[in-house]
């Protein structure tokens, strides 16, 4: 067990690809409000003169430039491998169907195979496994990139295509967007928003942060869900200290607590449900920028001077 987590770790080194401190805000619930934490750090940022880069990896649902208030431009298209079966060249062996581990190809004996691009995720076995080279390298479209900036903060955001299951190409499109910016012009941070859950889409987004936001809600499902990507960073080895939003809807943190300890991870912030933070989500203006002494704006404030700490810088 040692020896996998060993590797696992490894792995991840490869993929710290941003050679700035980098920050994901993620969590197991969707809904807690991580994009608008992910939107106020980078605009907490830049208001105390640092330059940050925000990723918005919520590829399904991306609503990080809409609460920024950026326009997003330069769209470029992401796509992905599909087959395309030469009919003259196939031999009708069936291996196509065999190695498709989405059942994207059915093989019925002395007949041509038959594709169900709706279910293909795109992972070339067929084309590598055809003993006759029968099956050709085709393009789909999945989805999209975008860069925005405003507030003095600089966006990439991606969005996956209507009809699509699988946002984790789109994911990678968006990181590799960002280290072209980051190649071209200094950065101090990047922040990365991800998608709720535990899932691939997920997973591609945290690998290689040094940091990660695990943001909860002190409700059963919002305990629940958090435990789940306190795992996950956990086995990849990530830092991770929780956020706890909408934190005065109940006094009773205890199943939090208890997951803070189990998991190490400090509760680095608790942020009450707050009517300046409502009104700036819906204006399109970071609640940071607020001149506002409300406890929300405090908090998030607060945040972002322990994040700094917490990054050493």
């Amino acid at each position: 067990m040692e020896g996998g987590i060993l590797k696992i770790q490894q792995v991840v080194e490869r993929y710290k690809i941003f050679k700035v401190p980098t920050i994901c805000v993620t969590g197991g619930k969707g809904g807690t409000g991580k994009s608008t934490v992910a939107v106020n750090l980078a605009a907490y940022f830049s208001k105390i003169g640092m330059k940050p880069l925000l990723l918005d990896c919520d590829v399904s649902a991306p609503n990080a430039a809409i609460i920024l208030g950026a326009e997003l431009l330069g769209k470029e298209e992401v796509s992905a491998f599909i087959p395309l079966i030469n009919e003259d060249a196939c031999i009708k062996c069936g291996i196509c169907a065999e190695v498709c581990r989405s059942h994207a190809i059915l093989s019925v004996k002395g007949k041509l195979p038959i594709f169900f691009p709706d279910l293909c995720d795109n992972c070339r076995a067929c084309f590598f496994a055809c003993p006759v080279g029968a099956i050709e390298e085709g393009k789909n479209a999945i989805g999209w990139t975008y860069e925005g900036n405003t507030h003095g903060v600089d966006v990439v955001s991606g969005e996956l295509k209507h009809g699509v299951r699988e946002g984790a190409l789109v994911v990678d499109a968006v990181k590799r967007r960002a280290l072209m910016k980051i190649s071209s012009k200094e950065y101090d941070v990047v922040i990365v928003d991800t998608a709720p859950g535990a899932h691939c889409d997920v997973l591609r987004a945290i690998v290689g942060c040094d940091l990660a936001l695990c943001e909860t809600e002190p409700t059963p499902f919002g305990a629940h869900d958090l435990e789940l990507i306190l795992r996950l960073t956990k086995i990849i080895g990530l830092k991770s200290h929780i956020v706890l939003n909408r934190s005065n809807i109940t006094e009773d943190y205890r199943r939090i607590s208890e997951l803070s300890e189990e998991y190490s991870s400090e509760i680095l912030s608790k942020i009450p449900l707050d009517d300046v933070i409502v009104n700036s989500y819906i204006e399109g203006i970071p609640a940071v920028y607020s001149d506002s002494e409300s406890e929300g704006v405090k908090a998030l404030n607060s945040l972002g001077k322990k994040v700094l700490e917490v990054l050493g810088l």
